[in-house]
């Protein structure tokens, strides 16, 4: 059975969803999973559901309400003990505990020094919630309490998302995100930190000072207070342009596809060649994005995706096939290489990444024919048994296809 808080009050049977009957029956259930794995007492049930006036009846009304909770979810899922009711559940069986589980790494993974595993376990985290948590319960007291905590929870899980993404230099990404938390959560003043730094880093020094004129206006207005002091001194140091603000570069393991879109000026018209560019550059951004990488256009059609993280040499062949498939196949030629690359922030507030396998794919996409997906030595030993690889006949190694 599995059981989910962070929406509205679910239980699940396998693919069948159990329905749990009304609000005081549901109520019972909530306030057990809030305490999962823990006795509730039956003077802690009262007191939830009915504030500090319980009728005489209340007691009665909550055996008849476990006793119907146990016909739909199965006589083991509510179990007796004094002085109360305790459901058991496993780590991977609540909403709750998968969140906490995964936010938790992403934490871990971020001070470790791994912030694209960070960032990926913390969005693993975040997609645990459907709206926000027991919300069909909203009216009921001890759920709107629950809520808000949860919510706490919730925004600082996004937070650390966000310090996550801004240390892997995806500044100009997060910024349409950010201020729509800041909107949500006006007086959180870390959001609005975040918001300056990645306006500062892209290039936006007035729109960061800005942030901060408005995170001041909002906090004096609401609280009658002034900013706290890391809010303060970040104002400064976008006022100096400190260059600590700037992302330092970073080295980490990555595959990268060098990509020539083939765009073909056919007629000789500029317009249509910019509109066939345009077109082939919104495809390789659909099918990098959709398997969590970045891109980089270039000049003369040609466009560097770069792929970091768990299985970041599966996620690259995937999307090079992609491209293959939705390119010009008389046209378009790719290459692969997996390697160690340096990630960072360009002075214009964009994102560059150079090293070893940016150089080598650029020289093998030079070699490849049309439809080819060339595919470097490195990247080619790392290859794992879901794709097949041919030799070529000019030498080095062509991605054929995945297998099912």
């Amino acid at each position: 059975m599995e059981f989910r808080l962070l929406g509205p009050l679910e239980a699940h049977d396998g693919d069948r969803r159990v329905p749990l009957g009304g609000t005081r029956q549901r109520s019972v259930l909530a306030v057990l999973l809030l305490d999962a794995n823990r006795v509730v007492p039956v003077d802690r049930i009262l007191s939830e559901l009915w504030e500090d006036w319980p009728p005489a009846t209340a007691p009665t009304a909550i055996q008849v309400y476990v006793s119907r909770l146990r016909k739909a979810l199965g006589p083991e899922a509510i179990a007796t003990r004094e002085p109360g009711y305790v459901v058991e559940v496993a780590p991977r069986s609540l909403d709750v505990f998968r969140f906490e589980a995964a936010a938790a790494a992403g934490r871990a993974a971020v001070a470790g020094g791994d912030a694209e595993r960070g960032a990926a376990l913390l969005r693993e985290a975040l997609a645990e919630w459907r709206g926000p948590a027991l919300a069909d319960l909203a009216r009921e007291p001890f759920a709107a309490r629950a809520a808000a905590r949860f919510e706490d929870l919730r925004a600082a899980a996004l937070e650390d998302r966000v310090e996550a993404d801004l240390a892997l230099g995806r500044h100009a990404e997060v910024i349409e995100e950010l201020t729509a938390l800041v909107a949500a959560y006006p007086l959180r003043e870390r959001p609005r930190a975040q918001l300056m730094l990645a306006l500062y880093r892209s290039g936006r020094q007035a729109e960061a000072l800005a942030a901060y004129r408005a995170a001041r206006e909002a906090l004096v207005d609401a609280l009658g207070i002034e900013p706290a002091a890391p809010l303060r001194r970040l104002e400064l140091a976008i006022l100096a342009q400190d260059p600590a603000l700037d992302l330092a570069p970073s080295r980490l393991p990555a595959t990268v596809i060098f990509a020539d879109l083939g765009v073909p000026a056919e007629d000789g018209d500029p317009e249509h060649a910019r509109d066939a560019l345009a077109r082939a550059s919104a495809v390789a951004a659909a099918a990098v994005a959709a398997r969590g990488g970045t891109i980089q256009e270039g000049i003369a059609g040609a466009v560097l995706a770069t792929f970091a993280g768990d299985d970041h040499v599966a996620r690259a062949f995937s999307a090079a096939l992609s491209l293959r498939e939705g390119l010009d196949p008389l046209h378009a030629r790719l290459a692969v290489e997996t390697g160690e690359v340096l990630a960072g922030a360009r002075a214009d507030g964009g994102a560059f990444v150079a090293g070893p396998p940016v150089g080598a794919a650029a020289l093998l996409v030079r070699d490849a024919h049309p439809g080819e997906i060339v595919v470097g030595d490195a990247a080619a030993a790392a290859t794992g048994a879901g794709f097949e690889l041919r030799s070529r006949s000019e030498g080095g190694r062509l991605l054929v296809r995945a297998h099912a």
